[in-house]
């Protein structure tokens, strides 16, 4: 999951909440558990920068859908 380097401050919970009030925690676990006939994150055995950047490059890819840029 996706903690940002301090103690249990306001900012802490703060970010927490803003990631799990946009879900970003929830793709984070789907990522993490994905498998099809192509594709099994298990094997692929994705560190926590590599699942976090797929996330980001989702997000992104989305956005770009909803604005009609891609």
């Amino acid at each position: 999951m996706v903690r940002p380097e301090s103690d249990e401050s306001e900012y802490t919970r703060g970010y927490q909440q803003a990631l799990d009030d946009f879900s970003v925690t929830q793709l984070l676990s789907r990522i993490r558990s994905y498998s099809d006939d192509d594709f099994d994150a298990d094997r692929a055995c994705m560190t926590q920068p590599e699942l976090e950047s797929l996330a980001v490059f989702l997000i992104l890819r989305v956005g770009a859908n909803l604005n009609g840029s891609a």
